[in-house]
């Protein structure tokens, strides 16, 4: 059944891991790595290209570039997930971006899912330094409600 599904190209059980667990959709799972006590998912786009600028649909490739993100921990195990994000030149804009990714706003290191999970959490697990800044707006923000 299991080789069936991958033969067909049927989503696998961890596509739909990072789908309901992330909310992580248009990728293709590729593999995973288990690195120092942290899960590494690696990840393919799974969508048609568009221009992150105008939205246009007429753009050539330029390459891509690796990226890794970090995502909400199991347990007290950091997880991340990597994917190479393609580069592309719009024809009708003449920019030259990397393509938006869905699950994390531009220019963060981390998912969208990662920032608002609960802060306990991330200090448990390690985190960037540079994520100390969207802690602190949190723990803020909660506290005006005590």
């Amino acid at each position: 059944m299991v080789l069936n599904s991958l033969m067909t190209g049927a989503p696998t059980m961890t596509t739909s891991l990072i789908y309901h667990g992330w909310g992580i959709r248009g990728y293709k799972y590729v593999h995973t790595r288990y690195e120092k006590g942290s899960v590494i998912f690696r990840v393919a786009q799974d969508f048609k290209l568009r221009c992150p600028c105008c939205g246009s649909r007429q753009v050539d490739k330029r390459g891509t570039v690796e990226r890794s993100f970090r995502m909400v921990p199991i347990g007290l195990h950091p997880v991340s997930i990597e994917l190479p994000i393609q580069r592309v030149k719009c024809k009708e804009c003449c920019a030259v971006r990397q393509v938006r990714v869905s699950f994390a706003k531009e220019k963060r290191g981390y998912t969208k899912s990662f920032a608002q999970a609960p802060l306990p959490t991330m200090i448990a697990t390690n985190f960037r330094p540079g994520l100390w800044k969207v802690l602190t707006t949190r723990l803020k923000r909660s506290r005006r409600w005590l």
